[in-house]
């Protein structure tokens, strides 16, 4: 039978310590640009495009995207939402139906 020791682990110290680098301020990101000029942003959690301000995209954590956001005649351009049919499918495969149209009754 093998005698156990009463002794505690021996602690180890890192040799690299990490550095913590902070996440950059909306003032940082910024820069030289108009925090109030509209921009078309890429939302991170779901891919939908839409027009804001500079300011409010990067608040928001959105990406910043070179694109126009008015149209030529200055109007803003709408929402391009993104949906991920696969993903939706995946989740609830009975929504799924059938489009052929063979079970709808004929014409005559």
């Amino acid at each position: 039978m093998a005698k156990t020791t009463d002794t505690a682990p021996e602690v180890v110290e890192d040799a690299t310590p990490v550095e913590e680098t902070p996440e950059p301020t909306v003032e940082e990101m910024l820069g030289d640009a108009d925090p109030y000029e509209y921009v078309r942003a890429k939302d991170a959690d779901h891919g939908a495009e839409y027009t804001t301000t500079r300011v409010a995209a990067l608040s928001a954590g959105a990406t910043i995207l070179d694109k126009p956001a008015t149209d030529q005649f200055g109007q803003l351009i709408p929402t391009k939402t993104r949906l991920d049919l696969r993903r939706e499918a995946e989740a609830n495969p009975n929504a799924v139906a059938d489009q052929s149209g063979a079970d709808l009754p004929k014409e005559n």
